[in-house]
């Protein structure tokens, strides 16, 4: 009366791979702005992954920040709401390289206003151009 039991493994492996494949295929997705920003370039341009709010100012005057469409008035008290709840997130500016700087210059000015102690300006890598092309 020794029976022996044995697992089977390979359906969790089966779902694990799956799981795998899915996340591969969506994670070039994951974090792409909504409007359309061509970021100047960079030699030295690397964050880790960290909690960032994502201010995107686009060609044609749009502004977002973390995928929502707000209006340069409005930026200030969300962007300060959400610096409270969590102070210690770094702001990312993605501003398109044909815009002026004095746009630029007017969000960086607003995220200082509402308190954001990390701020750092989007640009590619050198090697993503490359791989881009």
């Amino acid at each position: 009366m020794n029976q022996k039991t044995e697992i089977d493994l390979m359906p969790t492996i089966n779902l694990a791979l799956i799981v795998l494949l899915i996340l591969m295929l969506i994670s070039p997705f994951i974090g792409e702005s909504r409007i359309k920003v061509d970021l100047p370039r960079a030699s030295t341009s690397e964050m880790g992954e960290e909690q960032k709010i994502t201010i995107a100012l686009s060609r044609d005057g749009r502004i977002s920040m973390d995928e929502k469409l707000i209006s340069l008035e409005k930026l200030k008290p969300v962007l300060s709401q959400r610096l409270k709840i969590e102070p210690y997130n770094l702001v990312v500016i993605k501003a398109d390289k044909s815009i002026p700087y004095g746009q630029v210059e007017s969000v960086l000015e607003i995220a200082k206003e509402s308190g954001a102690g990390r701020i750092a300006i989007a640009t590619v890598q050198e090697t993503q151009l490359v791989r881009n092309r």
